[in-house]
């Protein structure tokens, strides 16, 4: 699995996706799917509003968007094209909006966002590890480290952030 950072004119044809969109696919139990959304779970607690803070100041024109209480992005994920848009939902879990013109790269595309946002992390026990450290009074609740979409993303970021 490779998935790079371009330069995309999107967002993609809604018809030419709808009966792509529409096909089964297998998910985990912490994601459902329903017509270009899904939603995927998180272990609690999660600080959204610290993590669209960091992005909104390393946000790249053209590929990224950071509103008040969502994320959007651009992407190229193995050939396909595609861009998601990120909200915060009900019951512990991220709405996330999306389109991408090859439906094989959805599982992809998912593992992509999960990583990005830090999905995966069991939190508590981060919290309960680094509540025993020097760090503890420093620390905030929830928070996670926001990843990048490739490591030549990071690289790009890193040059451009200095």
């Amino acid at each position: 699995m490779f998935c790079c950072l371009k330069f995309l004119s999107l967002p993609l044809k809604s018809k030419q996706l709808q009966s792509k969109l529409s096909t089964e696919v297998k998910l985990s139990s912490s994601e459902s799917l329903s017509d270009g959304r899904i939603t995927l779970a998180y272990n609690p607690p999660f600080n959204w509003s610290h993590l669209l803070s960091f992005y909104r100041k390393r946000a790249v024109k053209g590929i990224e968007e950071v509103g008040e209480d969502y994320y959007y992005r651009t992407f190229i994920c193995n050939e396909a094209r595609g861009w998601f848009k990120a909200s915060l939902s009900n019951n512990n879990s991220l709405s996330i909006a999306f389109e991408i013109d090859d439906e094989s790269e959805r599982h992809n595309m998912v593992s992509q966002i999960r990583r990005i946002f830090d999905l995966d992390a069991d939190i508590t026990q981060i919290e309960n590890h680094l509540g025993d450290t020097a760090i503890a009074p420093l620390m905030s609740t929830g928070l996670r480290i926001p990843g990048v979409w490739n490591p030549w993303e990071a690289g790009i970021r890193a040059i451009f952030g200095q």
